[in-house]
């Protein structure tokens, strides 16, 4: 198992963060296990060397609220993590935002809630 100061990684993570984590997971490395499926997803198989699982904030909608002035809340369905190649970036390292990387198996929010953080261990496959 990995560590980080003698602390296994897994211990490491929230208890919420960890089953957001592990639904983001199952969902990205066993799509062929999930309830309801995109059929694309299963092609696309899990998380290969050199790939990165990459979580990010789902983002704000705005509605009217009851006074006619907007209400924000989280987008449900928007995508809070997803499988990002990094072997080939195209271009060399700038600093600054990658914006067209080259991703796969979307998670949304409305599937797994906000994920903040994602931990592997030296498991097969991660």
């Amino acid at each position: 198992m990995s560590r980080i100061a003698g602390i296994p990684i897994a211990r490491m993570v929230g208890c919420s963060l960890r089953g957001a984590a592990a639904a983001a997971l199952l969902l990205v490395l066993n799509p062929a296990g999930a309830q309801q499926i995109n059929p694309v997803w299963a092609q696309e198989g899990g998380l290969q060397p050199g790939e990165a699982f990459v979580t990010r904030f789902s983002g704000a909608v705005s509605t009217p609220g009851p006074t006619g002035k907007p209400t924000f809340s989280l987008d449900p369905k928007g995508v809070v993590g997803s499988i990002i190649d990094i072997r080939a970036p195209r271009q060399p390292p700038l600093g600054q935002h990658w914006i067209d990387e080259p991703q796969r198996n979307p998670i949304r929010a409305e599937a797994v809630g906000q994920v903040f953080g994602v931990a592997l261990d030296d498991a097969t496959p991660p």
